[in-house]
């Protein structure tokens, strides 16, 4: 295990591609004091990167459909219709292939005294993807949950929104 170790953290540090480095079933290289550090460094499991990217959520609804995807994108809008509500400044903490969590500051136009004059209000919230489906463009997020991190908007907003599904073609 520490010569496979070692090994990777030569390959990381030289910048080798990881199919070069995989194969090799050779002896171990000595490796020089910043890769023996770096071979420290590193966790003694590592998780797979495979799958994450395969699940995405359709930000921009408001736009004309077909409606694209995105991962981990910066703002995701709620209300499709008008564009009155959503999700913007997201920072993600994890995006998996059943569910992806992060904060970010909800909108919403708050209508008084009408909505075509009234004021925007903020409001931080955690938000959590989830319900994966599957449509002809791939994995989705089909929900949206918010846990609100201080006030709510004065109008009832809910907690859980559903997310529109990708656009065909």
């Amino acid at each position: 295990m520490r010569h496979t170790l070692s090994k990777v953290a030569l390959c990381a540090v030289a910048g080798l591609a990881a199919a070069g480095c995989q194969g090799s079933q050779a002896g171990p290289a000595a490796p020089s004091s910043s890769a023996a550090s770096a071979a420290r460094a590193l966790p003694t499991t590592a998780a797979p990167a495979a799958g994450l990217a395969d699940v995405y959520v359709v930000a921009d609804c408001a736009a004309a459909a077909p409606y694209s995807v995105s991962r981990e994108p910066l703002s995701i809008t709620l209300a499709c219709a008008d564009a009155g509500i959503g999700v913007q400044d997201m920072l993600w903490l994890s995006w998996t292939p059943t569910a992806a969590t992060g904060s970010g500051l909800l909108w919403e136009k708050l209508c008084v005294p009408d909505c075509a004059t009234g004021k925007i209000g903020y409001y931080p919230v955690g938000v959590t993807l989830s319900a994966v489906r599957s449509s002809a463009k791939g994995l989705w997020f089909s929900e949206l949950r918010v846990s609100w991190q201080g006030s709510r908007p004065p109008n009832q907003t809910p907690d859980t929104f559903t997310l529109m599904p990708p656009g065909s073609g």
